[in-house]
């Protein structure tokens, strides 16, 4: 009898789909190492690490002598800080501290935020209204002071419009003064758009002001409201004001930001903003807590966010770099005591960030220092703060162990697609291998009666046979598909 086979099956064998899974498996390996090799390559921000270094605090309250009035005073709040571009790279460093009430600090801290020290104190004059804000109260007599910059060895100081206290009005407004007086300096003025002037709610105004470079490469002052302006803007939705910071005037840009939400569909609000140089823009994002649709008062959570700029386009993007609610996330064994951190500013080496919390529910204020590795940065040689090179201070990476080279983070990737790329050839040659497999005798089965071809007199009777010996019976001219055999 000859040997019978079914004919071809409409579906695939178990052989033939083993080998289309395999098939699949190795599309999904090669797709694989081309998504790590895009995220790698496509990564847009230029902070590539961040990680805890210090923390100090000083009790709200807390008594200094002012030696340039011979007095003592009193630590009252903190709503902002900047480093003073114009004093020595060294600890210990000039820090720039402003008040809710119009009041600037002049203070020192070392590079890993310790050892803060007030020194002297004096309170800013309320610059007069605008002329389309003449309306509203006869005269500005507080400045409630939200941020500061620095530009030019001028001081700018960004406010709220809202009343303090019973007859104390405080103006929406970006500001010159005199540091050493408070004397307000009228030119050059910086006027705000009518769209923010007029929509722009009570205690919701400038909560940060922040110099760079980094729009046109020319001095520049940058603010935003702490919330979307309503009814004018959806929830959420930031414009980033942009003036010459020595012409004044109109802004000469404006940039558009989306601030996150919390669990109750509440926009987070932008408390501060940092310059890391000319290079990059950071936001502060805090949420409060929420009852029955009411707020407690208490921070829920703040986000550190690097913000990303293009050059031709007025949209924003941004990375998440921090979180916290009570516990950094990069490092949980730092409780940050859900404090509200109103100050964010850069140390000069641009990548020590300092913040500090406001003095709510009488609350110790406290200095926290972050530090950031940027792309290209050699952290072996890179100028942190000098007292923290000489101290040899250990700092916490995102697992809380010590913060990796920059360079793995570009080992490790390519590392890793070549490891992905080598497993999924040799699975290839392995699977050709397999495929191309030919037994040097098989066992068959074939019916039995009739006579001709091999095997003849042999029914249902397992025979070995050569692969020559099935090749030739199938090359045969007595080999059909009409038969009812099967062979295994």
């Amino acid at each position: 009898p000859n040997p019978q086979i079914l004919g071809r099956r409409r579906t695939p064998s178990i052989c033939e789909a083993a080998m289309h899974r395999a098939a699949r498996r190795r599309d999904a390996a090669w797709w694989s190492a081309l998504v790590v090799v895009r995220l790698c390559g496509s990564a847009s921000g230029l902070v590539t690490s961040v990680s805890y270094l210090a923390s100090s605090s000083i009790p709200r309250g807390q008594e200094f002598f002012d030696a340039s009035a011979n007095r003592w005073r009193t630590l009252e709040d903190v709503s902002g800080c900047r480093f003073r571009p114009d004093a020595p790279n060294r600890a210990p460093y000039a820090l720039v501290l402003v008040g809710d009430q119009g009041v600037v600090y002049e203070a020192t801290i070392d590079g890993r935020a310790a050892n803060p020290q007030i020194q002297s104190r004096v309170t800013l004059q309320p610059p007069a209204p605008s002329m389309s804000q003449l309306g509203v109260v006869e005269k500005w007599n507080v400045v409630d002071a939200e941020s500061l910059a620095f530009v030019g060895g001028h001081l700018f100081i960004a406010s709220e419009e809202q009343e303090l206290e019973r007859g104390q009005y405080s103006p929406l407004a970006v500001a010159r003064f005199d540091e050493a007086t408070g004397e307000h300096k009228p030119t050059p003025a910086f006027e705000i758009p009518p769209r923010i002037l007029n929509n722009t709610g009570q205690d919701e105004g400038f909560e940060s002001l922040v110099a760079t470079d980094l729009f046109a490469r020319k001095p520049s002052l940058v603010t935003t409201t702490e919330y979307a302006m309503t009814p004018v803007d959806r929830p959420g939705n930031h414009t980033f004001l942009v003036w010459d910071a020595v012409e004044g005037g109109a802004p000469y840009r404006t940039l558009f930001y989306n601030a996150s939400f919390d669990d109750f569909d509440v926009p987070y609000g932008i408390s501060d903003m940092a310059a890391m140089g000319d290079d990059a823009l950071l936001t502060l994002e805090r949420s409060f807590k929420y009852e029955d649709s009411k707020v407690l008062g208490d921070v829920d959570k703040i986000r550190i966010f690097e913000v990303g700029v293009d050059a031709d386009s007025d949209d924003t993007t941004k990375t998440q770099l921090v979180e916290w609610a009570r516990t950094l996330d990069i490092d949980p064994s730092v409780d940050m005591h859900s404090y509200n951190f109103e100050a964010m500013c850069f140390y000069p080496d641009a990548r020590t960030l300092l913040l500090i919390n406001d003095e709510d529910k009488e609350d110790d204020i406290h200095f926290v220092a972050l530090r950031l590795v940027a792309d290209g940065d050699d952290p072996l040689t890179f100028p942190y703060s000098d007292d923290n090179r000489a101290s040899g201070g250990s700092s916490s990476s995102k697992n809380g162990s010590s913060g990796p080279p920059v360079w793995l983070y570009v080992i490790l990737p390519v590392g890793l697609a070549i490891i992905v790329a080598i497993a999924c050839v040799a699975r290839r040659r392995k699977h050709r291998a397999k495929k191309n497999w030919r037994p040097r005798e098989t066992e068959m089965t074939f019916g039995g009666g009739g006579g001709g071809g091999f095997g003849s007199g042999a029914a249902k009777r397992p025979t070995t046979v050569t692969v020559a010996d099935v090749e030739d019976a199938l090359e045969g001219d007595d080999f059909n598909d009409k038969g009812k055999g099967t062979w295994t």
